[in-house]
């Protein structure tokens, strides 16, 4: 798959935010900070300041696996297929972790675990994002919904990650609404939520594999 340093700098950005707003902040960072909430979004870990940088080194760990994926994959030449698509997917992952970040930090410097609240609505939109570029997707190792089904019949592929991809963006979109009105017990919306859209498919793509066998 060939990169388009031209797109690339805006998932450099993206990796680099992060950094920068550490550096800024870190003089009014307490020397402890919290780095676990519960469902009810109580804090119930802190670790010592130098543990933030867990946050920029979880962006750069994921931007180079993404980056790297498709020159691992005995499929690459199908990422020049949909790099749109993956490109889309790359950004809606690091932007997820720098919202992440941000919600940690603003808990952090207000001692306010409000906008913890917001984690799994972030985590139903990133559902919904992955779920526009679903469709798109070609057959491959490390992307997408891959079952032993799917990996075997293009036409099961091709199948499975459209209906994919109608209920991970239209799910996505109805859990995230859902979350926001449930506040802190969205995690309660979530969970289900994201059984829901990981066990669907896959059942999918086995039927579908069964059909196509006995025509």
């Amino acid at each position: 798959m060939k990169i388009n340093i031209k797109k690339e700098w805006i998932l450099w950005l993206l990796v680099l935010a992060p950094i920068l707003y550490i550096v800024y902040i870190w003089n009014l960072l307490p020397e402890q900070i919290p780095t676990h909430w519960n469902y009810k979004n109580e804090i119930d870990a802190y670790s010592g300041k130098s543990s933030i940088i867990i946050f920029p080194a979880i962006s750069i760990g994921i931007y180079l696996l993404l980056l790297f994926v498709p020159l691992l994959d005995p499929k690459k030449a199908n990422y020049d297929l949909f790099t749109g698509a993956y490109y889309g997917i790359r950004v809606g992952v690091l932007a997820f972790l720098d919202l992440l970040f941000i919600s940690v930090m603003h808990a952090t410097l207000s001692k306010s675990s409000a906008w913890m609240e917001y984690i799994p609505s972030a985590v139903c939109l990133l559902f919904a994002i992955i779920g526009y570029y679903m469709k798109g997707i070609k057959p491959n190792y490390f992307v997408g919904i891959r079952t032993p089904w799917t990996i075997e019949s293009p036409e099961v592929w091709e199948k499975t990650h459209m209906m994919g991809s109608k209920l991970w963006l239209y799910g996505g979109l109805i859990t995230f609404v859902l979350c926001l009105f449930t506040g802190k017990y969205s995690v309660f919306v979530l969970i289900p939520s994201i059984l829901i859209l990981a066990f669907v498919p896959m059942i999918y793509s086995y039927l579908i594999y069964k059909k196509l066998k006995t025509e």
